[in-house]
């Protein structure tokens, strides 16, 4: 099985973290292959990562790419431009690959991949999820990247990639030229790019075990959580910085702390994150109370409690 990622030092605990996670539950013979990409990480960050394959006895390819191919496609603080590295990923594996799974590096993997790894993507180039309601919101995004409606959106968080595929379809000048034209508008970077461009090679999965495979945490639905595979922490701050209000942290520090360098981040973060999430939590409450208040107290009840509150 094939797995590929693409950072710099700013995500190299966090993928250490998905890595030891997805080997800690993997639970098969299969062996694992990490094709790492980057252009700007230091020795220390190949090491750490490192240390968490030769510690479950599995396979990791450093292969660093040529900055000069992607600087210019990144279109927002937001993502880097290593996160273009999974659209022309077929430029630097080598030959014998033919199928790999990208994971993001804010991710938590619960369970056993293959049976998601091993689904046939023959006809197609991405295969991905998708939450795609065909709503306004959606619509609003095909919009802006020149997206058919009849089409489904998916996230490029976990993406299942047909390399073979890749050679054939994908030019970089292509790419480049698309993100020149679109820029401006484009809300989610690599991802627009993945759906505005090969929208009719990507297979959507969709139905009602999918979530399972990309579950995102700012949904803040605790009992998805419990049942999710991926557990994708893809809003900001992230559980390895301070100030994180979401949930999933307990979760997220559970392989966390098993990692050395890791431990002196989460010792750093772990009160930071308390107070930020008790503080959502007590805000929130104090909405729910003046909501019951609004629906029950009469007009001129509500009124003078407003005044007070504002007190």
């Amino acid at each position: 099985m094939n797995i590929l990622c693409a950072s710099n030092d700013n995500y190299a605990i966090g993928y250490a973290i998905m890595l030891s996670s997805l080997f800690e539950n993997h639970g098969s013979q299969t062996k694992i292959t990490v094709f790492f990409l980057y252009n700007d990480l230091s020795e220390n960050s190949k090491n750490i990562i490192k240390n968490q394959v030769d510690k479950w006895n599995h396979n990791i390819e450093f292969i660093k790419v040529n900055d000069s191919d992607f600087k210019a496609l990144s279109t927002s603080k937001y993502l880097s431009k290593e996160c273009f590295y999974r659209i022309g990923c077929h430029l630097f594996l080598p030959d014998e690959c033919k199928k790999i799974l990208w994971l993001d590096g804010d991710i938590i993997v619960t369970d056993n991949l293959e049976g998601f790894y091993n689904q046939n993507i023959d006809e197609y180039l991405y295969l991905g999820i998708s939450e795609d309601k065909h709503d306004e919101y959606y619509n609003d995004i095909k919009d802006r990247i020149d997206m058919p409606y009849e089409f489904d959106y998916i996230s490029s968080g976990v993406l299942l990639i047909n390399v073979e595929k890749a050679r054939e379809i994908i030019n970089l000048e292509e790419v480049y030229e698309y993100v020149i034209k679109h820029r401006k508008r484009m809300l989610y970077n690599d991802q627009d790019v993945i759906n505005g461009m090969y929208y009719q090679y990507v297979k959507a999965c969709i139905n009602d075990d999918t979530w399972k495979y990309n579950y995102q945490t700012f949904g803040l639905d605790k009992t998805k959580l419990k049942n999710a595979i991926i557990v994708h922490y893809a809003d900001k701050p992230k559980p390895w910085q301070k100030n994180y209000d979401g949930i999933g942290f307990g979760l997220y520090w559970k392989y966390g702390k098993k990692i050395q360098e890791a431990r002196k981040v989460y010792d750093n973060v772990i009160f930071s994150h308390i107070f930020a999430y008790n503080k959502r939590n007590i805000l929130n409450v104090i909405l729910f109370i003046k909501g019951v208040a609004y629906i029950i107290m009469p007009a001129p009840i509500w009124k003078f409690a407003k005044k007070i509150l504002k007190r």
